[in-house]
C-alpha cells in the first residue's frame, strides 16, 4: 500500500512562516538591544579584569593564565580570539565579533566589547542574558 503524500501549501504553513519570519526579523532587533556595539574590548580571566583596549586600533594580545594561553586579535572594528592552547579550540572557531562576548571555558578567558565613558569599566547588575 503506498501513501499519497499532501503537495500544496495550506493556510496553517503560511501563517507559520510569517510567524518564524517576524520572529526571526524581531531577534535581529532585540540583539542590538540587548548587545549593543561598543568601543572598547575587555579581556577577562575570572572575575579579574586583564586587558581593557580600544577596539578601533589594531593590535593583537597575548594572554597567559595558568590555564593556557589565548591570542586575541583586534582589526577593523572586531576581535576574534585568533588561537589558543585549549584542546578543542572553540574559541577560535567562534570568530570576528563586534558585539557580544567571546568565550574560552578551558582556559577560563573571556573577551567582551562594551561601552565606555573615558576609559572607566561601567559595572552594572545585569549582563546581556539576564536583561
Amino acid at each position: 500500500m503506498q501513501l499519497k503524500l499532501k503537495t500544496s501549501v495550506t493556510l496553517a504553513d503560511k501563517i507559520l512562516f510569517i510567524f518564524l519570519l517576524a520572529l526571526s526579523l524581531s531577534s535581529y532587533f532585540l540583539l542590538n538591544h540587548f548587545f549593543p556595539g561598543g568601543n572598547m574590548v575587555y579581556i577577562k580571566h575570572g572575575e579579574k579584569l586583564l586587558y581593557v583596549l580600544p577596539l578601533q586600533e589594531n593590535q593583537t594580545v597575548t594572554v597567559t593564565v595558568p590555564e593556557g594561553r589565548n591570542v586575541v586579535e583586534i582589526k577593523g572594528g572586531r576581535v576574534r580570539i585568533a588561537d589558543a592552547t585549549c584542546p578543542r579550540k572553540l574559541c577560535t572557531k567562534q570568530g570576528w565579533i563586534s558585539r557580544g562576548a567571546l568565550v574560552c571555558l578551558p582556559n577560563k578567558v573571556v573577551v567582551m566589547v562594551g561601552q565606555s565613558a573615558s576609559g572607566k569599566v561601567k559595572k552594572s547588575q545585569y549582563d546581556g542574558i539576564t536583561r
